[in-house]
């Protein structure tokens, strides 16, 4: 016999008088994880963008449309493009380098 959800939820919060409480606080420490992990995202993206834009004197615009095409050719989500970039401008921090390796490997050109 199948029984609504609603029903099956009663049934637990009868047994358990605590379940609804955790429920909530599960989903509030899902969402705060979910959160962390775009505030970082986003951190790293502007670092690569700020990067790119002293480089290799571009606006913030076109910056960010670099790396989307840095990543759609690589095949690689943004956010580890990005992250890439970060670290390649941090192991070259005397700021001699050419466009960002990572980039030469993820279009295929040089320049």
């Amino acid at each position: 016999m199948q029984r609504g959800g609603d029903s099956v939820n009663e049934e637990r919060a009868a047994a358990d008088p605590q379940a609804p409480e955790l429920a909530e606080l599960d989903a509030a420490l899902l969402e705060i994880d979910g959160l962390r992990q775009a505030l970082e995202t986003r951190t790293v993206i502007g670092q690569a963008i700020g990067i790119l834009m002293h480089r290799e004197a571009l606006s913030a615009d076109a910056a960010f449309a670099q790396l989307v095409e840095m990543s759609s050719h690589a095949n690689t989500k943004l956010r580890d493009i990005a992250s890439d970039v970060v670290a390649e401008a941090e192991r070259d921090a005397t700021g001699s380098g050419d466009l960002m390796r990572v980039g030469i490997r993820a279009t295929g050109r040089t320049r």
